[in-house]
């Protein structure tokens, strides 16, 4: 059950509220007085936290948060002091549940990866990872905040998307709403022609058979494609099937080579942080390797570190394994020649984030055009459907 406390710090006096899951009030207080408190309220917790309608937490205000966190931990303040006076503050609420989840995992024993990792919270994988790098590695602060920093790179990067797509959106709802009124108001019009029984061209007769069909049980087709729709978006919300389709994007063209160079991208800045927070290659390679999201690349990955692991260097493994271009193979090589192994990867890494812009700008720039065309297309389809009927109505008249 979850419950919700007010609490008198034993050390400083200072009042501490927050939410703890326990079987019942008196478990609670036990386990609350265990940690230094003395408990001055309790109570179920109130509804209004998690609100039933209320709005998801954002990607913006999470990278915020986990930004004062890492803010935090630089200025030298422990673990357990940043995430309880996390806790403390007024954020969204399900950040507030995150905070005093993670603060009640710290002070049972756990580390900071496993209480992220066992939150509700929507996070990145590859954030786990680099804190659990930290951790071991003691560098912490550093590895938290390059995650959070490659958290606000993809939410810079989402935004810019959602940005660009704004127009074909815009033109792709227009050419819907202007193929609708084609069927409701333009073909009816013909409708006689179907009735008469005029021989016409298969696609005249597509056209006006699919517009007097549209304009009979258009209420049930316009309920039909909100419940695919909603369907399609509960889908899409499922981990499994997000999984599915990413990897099955990442095999097109294109849009493919895009996903693929941003994952090598991320790849490369993580072990770049690792390895410049003094943490041991092969464990470096293993923590990148489960943060990699294309399935077929985590499988090369993790051939790599068994290689690695029998002796051989990463810039052949890597190079026999296909996973980077030559050009950042041969960085890596350096790196490994030169003992300057993190600086090169961030190389790696900068070098595929340029790919990855200039190919969203491809990407971008290639939707405008096909949107374009594909309603044109359509419309262009219908009109000449009808125009086939007016002139094989023409020709019988005759």
């Amino acid at each position: 059950m979850r419950l919700q406390y007010e609490a008198l710090h034993a050390d400083d006096g200072h009042v501490v509220k927050g939410v703890i899951d326990a079987a019942s009030e008196r478990e609670a207080i036990r386990v609350l007085e265990t940690e230094g408190m003395l408990v001055t309220e309790i109570r179920e917790a109130s509804e209004k936290t998690l609100a039933r309608f209320q709005r998801d937490v954002s990607r913006q205000e999470v990278v915020l948060a986990l930004f004062e966190l890492a803010t935090l931990l630089e200025s030298g303040v422990s673990i357990a002091e940043a995430v309880e006076s996390q806790a403390e503050s007024d954020y969204h609420p399900q950040l507030s549940v995150f905070f005093t989840s993670v603060n009640q995992r710290l002070r049972s024993g756990e580390s900071l990866a496993q209480a992220v990792k066992a939150s509700d919270l929507n996070v990145p994988d590859y954030l786990i990872q680099l804190i659990q790098s930290g951790e071991l590695s003691g560098g912490l602060p550093g590895c938290l905040r390059r995650g959070v920093e490659q958290m606000e790179y993809e939410l810079d990067i989402a935004t810019q998307f959602r940005s660009a797509l704004i127009y074909p959106a815009v033109l792709l709802l227009s050419g819907f709403v202007a193929v609708s009124l084609i069927f409701i108001l333009v073909v009816p019009r013909f409708a006689h022609i179907l009735e008469r029984g005029v021989d016409m061209p298969w696609l005249a007769t597509a056209v006006l058979s699919s517009g007097m069909f549209f304009n009979a049980h258009y209420p049930w087709l316009i309920l039909l494609v909100v419940a695919l729709g909603a369907l399609a978006a509960w889908y899409l919300r499922q981990p499994r099937v997000r999984s599915v389709l990413y990897n099955q994007l990442a095999t097109w063209p294109i849009v493919g080579t895009w996903i693929l160079e941003t994952e090598i991208a991320r790849w490369a800045a993580m072990m770049a942080t690792m390895t410049a927070s003094r943490v041991e290659l092969l464990t470096s390679l293993n923590l990148a390797a489960t943060g990699m999201g294309i399935d077929r690349k985590r499988r090369s990955l993790e051939r790599v570190v068994d290689n690695v692991r029998q002796g051989e260097s990463l810039s052949k493994s890597l190079s026999e394994q296909k996973v980077l271009t030559a050009t950042a193979t041969n960085l890596i090589k350096v790196g490994e020649k030169s003992g300057a192994l993190p600086p090169m990867l961030e190389s790696v890494a900068k070098l595929y984030d340029v790919k990855c812009k200039n190919r969203m700008t491809t990407v971008v720039a290639l939707i405008e055009p096909l949107a374009i065309l594909f309603i044109g297309i359509i419309i262009g389809v219908l009109v000449l459907g009808i125009i086939l009927a007016i002139t094989s109505m023409n020709t019988v008249n005759i």
